[in-house]
């Protein structure tokens, strides 16, 4: 069963989604980890938001659970919506940093 109580696959589904927004946002960033940061973060209050209440007497369950697949949703419309605008290569732009663009040679470079 997955953290909140619902469906584990619903739950994979969504580390799946923020792991896709996660590495565009640090692509497009050019590697910004602190701008990563302040996604999972605000991801994990949006979360924590929406599940207040959760084992109150009176607070409806169903409520809870529409609010957390809207939230599913949002963020699958934003992974298709940057997959699509970026490619499912590298999520960024021709001139954005990704690990194979740091500008250092790599082994095998600097071998020859």
């Amino acid at each position: 069963m997955a953290p909140t109580g619902g469906s584990f696959v619903a739950y994979v589904g969504s580390i799946v989604g923020a792991s896709i927004v996660l590495t565009w946002l640090f692509n497009a960033t050019r590697g910004s980890v602190v701008i990563a940061m302040l996604y999972h973060a605000a991801n994990n209050s949006a979360h924590g938001f929406l599940t207040l209440g959760e084992g109150v007497q009176g607070v409806a369950t169903l409520a809870r659970a529409t609010a957390l697949d809207a939230k599913r949703l949002v963020l699958w419309v934003v992974v298709v919506a940057l997959v699509l605008r970026y490619g499912p290569r590298t999520l960024a732009t021709a001139d954005a940093w990704t690990a194979t663009r740091t500008g250092r040679a790599s082994t095998a470079e600097a071998a020859d």
